[in-house]
């Protein structure tokens, strides 16, 4: 892992501009009582220098649209969008708990789970999915507890269930090696399983009482098509780069637009305690994707117009690199060489690069 220089002016965690809180409030406090909860990062993140965004055009080409016409099936709620070595499209639309399938032109192709349900390839809460090997599509459900597998024809092709602990983020290598970040977490962060679900190792001890904090490190895994997995911290401002073989730790990065670590807040009525974030705690990402040797970040509104705004890092060194934006307000952005595929509302979006 890269050596890191304290004297830089954005030092990541371990300091108090970047120490971990919790807010404690009970039912009739007047005033919160904040608690050092003690989360000094267990590694430290290379920091970025001081620097305004590097702008390196904007996407303009809108190429279609999936969704909202006749042409294909209604999206309720699309959540993530992904697509394989064809550049056939997924798309994981939670209300209606199916992935979606479309050639790369756009035209409908099949849809791939049963809906709601707790019985072979059904979903009750699908968080996640990835595509793996063969064409095969990989699902996420936490509250039922495991992982199917589809083969490319849309069949449930296993059920894998995890030894003591329920997937919530998913990332499948080609030859069905895969990663997650469990829905609760312990001393690691992640997990790594052989492509019949045998754990292989945990591996991603990043903060001090992880267990503690687990509500504030959620993110997603983006991956590329060889050499590495990395996951992007939705709110923390970081991100980390594994090598998919050793899984060792290639790369630990803060954002530009980190705000250090978010708020969490522990509200205890009677007996029970319950820990949720600030509500006013901000995203700093919203998606990931590898793009040869970089990684982009979906960031959100530039705040100024109706664009979203695109931030690129060096792979091997996590160091920022430029920026760019789409003419449009989305939540979720997949991005490869020649094309953008982004989610706004009911819609999914391809544009040109």
């Amino acid at each position: 892992m890269r050596s890191i220089s304290l004297s830089r002016r954005f030092v990541f965690f371990g300091l108090i501009l970047y120490a971990a809180h919790v807010i404690l409030m009970e039912e009739q406090a007047t005033a919160p009582l904040i608690v050092d909860f003690g989360s000094e990062i267990a590694q430290q993140a290379i920091s970025q220098p001081e620097t305004k965004r590097l702008w390196a055009g904007e996407i303009k080409k809108l190429l279609f649209t999936i969704g909202g016409d006749e042409k294909s099936p209604l999206l309720f709620r699309p959540i993530k969008v992904t697509t394989d070595h064809k550049d056939n499209i997924y798309i994981l639309d939670f209300d209606d708990r199916r992935v979606k399938k479309f050639s790369k032109e756009g035209r409908y192709v099949q849809t791939i789970g049963f809906g709601r349900g707790q019985g072979p390839g059904e979903f009750s809460n699908p968080t996640d999915f990835d595509i793996g090997p063969n064409g095969s599509v990989w699902v996420c459900d936490p509250v039922n507890g495991y992982i199917t597998v589809f083969n490319e024809s849309g069949a449930v092709e296993k059920t894998i269930r995890l030894a003591k602990e329920t997937p919530l983020r998913i990332a499948v290598k080609k030859n069905g090696y895969f990663v997650v970040r469990a829905a609760q977490i312990g001393e690691y962060l992640f997990s790594a399983y052989g492509r019949e679900g045998n754990l292989v190792r945990r591996f991603g001890n990043l903060f001090e009482n992880q267990a503690r904090i687990e509500v504030a490190l959620d993110g997603m895994w983006t991956k590329d098509a060889t050499d590495y997995f990395v996951f992007v911290f939705y709110r923390v401002g970081a991100f980390v780069v594994y090598h998919a073989q050793s899984l060792s730790t290639e790369v630990y990065a803060q954002t530009i637009n980190s705000k250090g670590f978010p708020s969490i807040l522990t509200i205890q009525r009677g007996d029970t305690r319950i820990t949720r974030l600030d509500k006013n705690a901000p995203y700093t990402t919203l998606s990931a994707s590898i793009v040869g040797e970089e990684i982009h970040l979906l960031v959100g509104n530039d705040g100024e117009s109706n664009k979203s705004v695109i931030d690129a890092y060096d792979l091997r060194s996590g160091m920022y690199r430029k920026s760019y934006s789409i003419p449009s307000d989305v939540s979720f952005a997949h991005i490869t060489h020649h094309r953008v595929y982004t989610i706004q509302d009911t819609t999914v979006r391809v544009w040109s690069r």
